[in-house]
């Protein structure tokens, strides 16, 4: 477990409600629950990040504290929240992955691969053994017919992240992460643990298949 939630964890106020967003690693919400936080989640968008558009204004009463996770391109949303804390009665806290790099280089390669694609949105370099890119929306049609060719291809990956809103404690207000459950049906899990040439490889297939149902794209 991090040191540096612990620490944050040791300074909330028991009686704090928690909010989440719903791409928080599920075992920081089971040591939060486990600890007896309320826990409540953020909205989300189609792209990952935190909705601060459909937040509403916290109970004046309520000891509200934001977790900030930084999974995908979640610290996008960071400076708008800091700017929210000026009017909005909640505190925030930030975490964030270890600065241990040992597959950099393969998520360096995707990185470069696919930064010129505009059909996909590359994740933040960490030290997670997979790299995340997540479809662009109108993307989401054509989503299974991409990766069965990618898994065609032999790229190793997976597309079973998931969001907290499906976990039994938010039953009662599931019918709200209708966009979250859009949102995760776009993130793919490339593996990082391949040789440098196979992440080419990979970075090749997933252009190709992005290129092959480019014309399915979804209208909103």
């Amino acid at each position: 477990m991090s040191k540096k939630l612990l620490e944050i964890i040791a300074k909330i106020d028991p009686s704090a409600t928690l909010y989440l967003s719903n791409f928080t690693p599920h075992h920081i919400f089971t040591l939060l629950r486990d600890k007896g936080f309320l826990i409540k989640l953020l909205p989300s968008t189609l792209l990952g990040t935190i909705d601060t558009k459909a937040m509403k204004a916290f109970d004046p009463s309520e000891k509200a504290v934001i977790l900030l996770y930084p999974f995908y391109q979640e610290r996008s949303s960071q400076e708008e929240l800091q700017k929210m804390q000026k009017s909005y009665n909640f505190t925030l806290y930030e975490l964030h992955e270890e600065t241990e790099y040992a597959l950099q280089n393969i998520q360096q390669i995707y990185a470069e691969g696919l930064q010129s694609s505009k059909d996909v949105t590359c994740s933040e370099i960490t030290s997670a053994q997979a790299y995340i890119i997540h479809l662009a929306p109108y993307m989401f049609c054509p989503k299974d017919e991409i990766i069965s060719y990618l898994k065609q291809a032999g790229v190793a990956l997976d597309t079973k992240l998931t969001g907290l809103y499906q976990d039994p404690y938010f039953e009662s207000i599931k019918t709200q992460h209708m966009t979250a459950h859009e949102c995760r049906l776009g993130f793919i899990a490339l593996s990082c643990e391949i040789s440098a040439e196979q992440a080419q490889n990979n970075v090749a297939a997933i252009l190709e298949a992005l290129q092959q149902q480019s014309m399915r794209r979804c209208s909103f």
